[in-house]
Order: structure tokens, then C-alpha cells, then sequence
């Protein structure tokens, strides 16, 4: 005798990549958008048929979530080195091979700006960071921009361009409040721009907390412009550029 069991689920979508809250991780606020929805992926492809997905392919080779709650900063530069494609330290962890991690992201040059036992505790600010990503000149170049002193319209324009050459990346530094979150300063890398929905897709380092998501722009940009009691300044976005980034080969082209 043969027994055929059919349970159906009322009320639950059967979409195999909808983000569902675990019991210790949060549920999306409404506003935001799980990447692995089927309205994310909507977005996603869009981005990639516009043209403004080329840090994404990269970044999910070496995207990680940040090892303490502090090292958001230090877990978002870890992931674009490591797209980047620049010389590496050989961790002991990993030797023979090279590879950037958040403990030997720590060097002489970025403990003198930020110190890994204080990041440990504080965290950093948008200008340590840029101090600290500074130390690998080079190779690449950093540019920092405070929300505070720029324009929505601007951030979008530096994410057209990025998001469309092969060596650029974007690493964003908000507070969670304004994007309806749970938290305060945090720093996660983005990984793509739709200009038919003018969303940013967010890698959030803090992946026991919050899937990657996409976000509208404009809260974006006022989730960077509100200020920073570490350093009485708005928080911004950092552009990392390759030397290169015109000419690098190893990126994918779309």
C-alpha cells in the first residue's frame, strides 16, 4: 500500500529564497527589500541589464560577516581588498596562500590609525577608515565624502560611475535608525545600483543581524547624512579604486 501525504502551507509564500527571520537574526523592515526576494532579484536583474552591477560579482567571492560587533568597518575593507585584487598578506590560518582577513587587515600602517584593540571596543569612524584604507595606496585610491557636505544627486552620480567600471567599490557608513533597523552606526559595503527603481543593494557585514537588501537612495543618503558622535561629522561613503580601474583585467564585463 502506497501513501500519499500532500501538505499544503496556508499563508506562507513557497518561494525558496524569501528571507525569513531566524531566532536570533531580524525580520527586513517593510521598506527594505530581501536580495534573495523575488521582487530583490527583480531589482537585481535590472541592475545587471542597466549596467550597474559590476562590484556585486566580485564582492560575493570574498563578502564575510564581520567577526565582532565593532569590526563592521574592518569586515566591509576586508571584502573589497579581496575584490580588489591587490597583494595580500599570507595568514597563518590560510599559508601558504594569501588572503586578507579581519585580523591581519590590522597592519603596522592601520594600527597606527586605528588601533585594533580600540576598534575592538569602538569601532571606527569614516575618516579612520579612510586613514586606514589609505594604507594600501599602492595599489588603490580612496576617496571619502561626507553626506553631510554633498548632495543625494551626487551620490548617485559617483554610483553610476563606480558601479559601471571594473575595479571601483563603495563602502557606505549610516545609521541603521533611518533605515527603520535596529542599531546605530554601521558600515557595509554596496554591491550594485537599480536606476528603475533608484534602489542601492546593501551587503550588510552584519549578516547574523540582516540579509543583504536593497534600500531606496534617497534613505540611504539620509541614513549617511546624520552625524557621528565620535566625531561630531556626517557619515558618508567611501569610493576604493584600483590603480588600475580603467585597465584591470580579471573583473567581469556585462
Amino acid at each position: 500500500v502506497v501513501v500519499v501525504v500532500v501538505v499544503v502551507v496556508v499563508g506562507v509564500s513557497l518561494h525558496p529564497c524569501i528571507h525569513v527571520a531566524s531566532s536570533t537574526s531580524l525580520p527586513l523592515p517593510s521598506e527594505l527589500v530581501a536580495f534573495n526576494s523575488t521582487e530583490g532579484e527583480a531589482m537585481f536583474m535590472r541592475a545587471v541589464a542597466r549596467g550597474f552591477a559590476l562590484p556585486f560579482w566580485q564582492l560575493m567571492t570574498s563578502f564575510e560577516k564581520q567577526q565582532n560587533q565593532a569590526f563592521c568597518s574592518v569586515a566591509s575593507s576586508v571584502a573589497v581588498l579581496n575584490a580588489i585584487c591587490i597583494p595580500a598578506p599570507v595568514d597563518p590560518d590560510y599559508s601558504p596562500y594569501s588572503y586578507f582577513t579581519q585580523n591581519d587587515f590590522f597592519t603596522p600602517c592601520v594600527n597606527k590609525t586605528a588601533p585594533k584593540e580600540v576598534v575592538s571596543k569602538t569601532g571606527m569612524t569614516l575618516a579612520q577608515l579612510q586613514n586606514a584604507l589609505s594604507c594600501f595606496d599602492d595599489y588603490i585610491n580612496v576617496f571619502t565624502t561626507y553626506a553631510g557636505e554633498s548632495s543625494p544627486n551626487t551620490f548617485k552620480d559617483n554610483l553610476m560611475s563606480d558601479f559601471s567600471t571594473p575595479g571601483c567599490y563603495v563602502i557606505m557608513n549610516f545609521d541603521r535608525v533611518n533605515l527603520h533597523e535596529e542599531g546605530h552606526g554601521h558600515f557595509s559595503p554596496i554591491a550594485a545600483y537599480s536606476p528603475d527603481d533608484d534602489t542601492v543593494l546593501v551587503l550588510d557585514v552584519a549578516r547574523f543581524k540582516y540579509p543583504p537588501f536593497w534600500a531606496p537612495l534617497a534613505e540611504v543618503f539620509e541614513s549617511m547624512n546624520t552625524t557621528d558622535s565620535a566625531s561630531n561629522r556626517s557619515r558618508g561613503w567611501i569610493r576604493v579604486h584600483h590603480k588600475n580601474a580603467n585597465t584591470i583585467a580579471g573583473h567581469l564585463s556585462l
